[in-house]
């Protein structure tokens, strides 16, 4: 049961680590190029709230809930005498902050 809670702590960690990743890069090549005039420039905008309201928004909770379930697996680990996790390089936190910002 442990080995499962571990588990799954870890399946649930990576998953969400590469989605948020992920998105992220789909998010930055959404977003580039810089519009040309005003009617391009107020669609340009419009397409900024709107991603900030829906996609943004949702993929943020994910991204906040992360650290939340690292902690829950590295207790876990720690209260059943194993060793600590390490995320790779690209998935820790501090590489996802990293990518967001």
């Amino acid at each position: 049961e442990t080995q499962r809670t571990i588990e799954n702590f870890q399946v649930d960690y990576e998953t969400k680590t590469s989605d948020v990743l992920e998105f992220i890069l789909e998010a930055k090549s959404q977003m580039e190029g810089e519009p040309e005039g005003l009617v391009e420039s107020r669609k340009f905008l419009d397409k900024v709230n709107e991603f900030r309201s829906g996609p943004l928004a949702e993929k943020r909770v994910v991204k906040e809930s992360l650290e939340g379930i690292l902690s829950n697996l590295q207790t876990t680990l720690s209260c059943h005498q194993r060793a600590s996790y390490t995320p790779s390089d690209d998935q820790t936190l501090e590489n996802v902050e990293t990518q967001w910002s």
